[in-house]
């Protein structure tokens, strides 16, 4: 097999995504990757679409392989079922045993099915246990209804849960998230909820607020607010920064007319800043390739990307837009991953499971 060979060693870490595939058809290519590479740890999941370096293929079959000869690499794998959610979430040092081993990390790769993992919970539970260290990864995208996606971890696999693998030793990780998304008006302070509802903004039923944030907004603008409008959340440690970088973004589902009440894609804290946004693909494209611009330190080793399965064509018009920037910053990259339901990354310090995100992990070498 060409990619063992080109590897210059043995395989410590590998990964395989795929699309368009049964099951059983998926099982049976990673057992002969697993068998070919022999990598000390190997994971993958199922996904709508795949993509590699240069190349993202949507909605046919497909797969993407990565592997990595990483000397000095520390690796921990693990894998969380329906069986542990309760008692490992709730219990911090059985938690840091499953997933962290007895590695000091330097980040996590993780890998989840959406219908039964409660990525939220877990990165929440994760958030006090890895300090700065990153958590990345995304959701299998394969499946519309529960038991429709497929994990895998060596030489196992589920269709629930979640698996992954904590870094550590020489090995790093860097994550670059880009929520693609550009604010329409100021902040207002969130002075009123109920749960995911937010009921006043800055004393004033929150609705008015985005009526009149509506009519002040370009022609343009107020297109992209009725396409879908989002509402940036300032992470409270962050709330002095008030910027790109201190917002994580979670959809609007909704609205209450009677009451003036917005429903929001999570919970928010009263006092916390928000700022609507809007997203379409010139702005999705700027603050990925500024993002990318922005890395500066040392020579990413190889990468994973994973993007949201409603960016590629879908909004950019094209395939193959996400890899491209990739590419154009770190030519040659080895580089694999796939289009998600729910992309996972840090913004502020924090790891977050994501919507219409790209997020991308940089593997790097920490010298000894």
């Amino acid at each position: 097999m060409a990619l063992s060979t080109e590897l210059g060693g043995p395989a410590h870490l590998a990964f395989l995504f795929a699309s368009g595939l049964e099951p059983e058809t998926v099982q049976g290519i990673a057992e002969e990757f697993r068998l070919a590479l022999a990598p000390q740890v190997f994971l993958g999941c199922t996904s709508e679409s795949v993509l590699s370096t240069g190349r993202e293929v949507e909605m046919e079959p497909a797969a993407s392989v990565w592997a990595g000869h990483l000397p000095g690499a520390e690796l921990h794998p693990f894998r969380l079922g329906n069986a542990d959610w309760v008692s490992t979430l709730d219990d911090p040092a059985l938690l840091r045993k499953r997933v962290l081993g007895p590695l000091d990390p330097t980040g996590v790769v993780l890998l989840g099915d959406p219908f039964s993992s409660p990525a939220e919970d877990l990165l929440s539970a994760l958030g006090g246990l890895v300090g700065q260290a990153p958590v990345v990864g995304g959701m299998a995208s394969a499946g519309r209804t529960p038991g429709g996606n497929l994990l895998v971890l060596d030489d196992e696999a589920w269709a629930e849960g979640a698996v992954g693998v904590s870094l550590g030793g020489a090995l790093g990780l860097e994550a670059i998230v880009s929520q693609g998304c550009r604010p329409v008006g100021g902040f207002h302070l969130v002075t009123g909820t109920d749960g995911n509802f937010v009921t006043h903004l800055s004393g004033r039923p929150a609705l008015e607020v985005v009526q009149e944030v509506f009519d002040a907004a370009s022609p343009g603008d107020q297109e992209l607010m009725e396409a879908g409008l989002m509402a940036g959340l300032v992470i409270q440690e962050y709330a002095d920064l008030l910027g790109r970088g201190s917002t994580v973004v979670r959809n609007i589902l909704g609205a209450d007319p009677s009451t003036g009440a917005l429903a929001l894609g999570d919970v928010v804290q009263p006092g916390q800043p928000l700022q609507l946004q809007v997203r379409d693909a010139d702005s999705a494209d700027e603050e990925f390739r500024r993002l990318l611009s922005s890395r500066r330190l040392g020579s990413p080793v190889g990468a994973l990307l994973f993007t949201c399965n409603g960016r590629g064509s879908r909004l950019f018009g094209e395939a193959g837009h996400d890899v491209a920037a990739v590419d154009h910053r770190f030519p040659g990259l080895p580089l694999s991953g796939f289009f998600a339901a729910g992309e996972v990354g840090p913004v502020g310090g924090r790891s977050f499971l994501h919507g219409h995100t790209a997020s991308l992990a940089l593997f790097t070498h920490r010298p000894g």
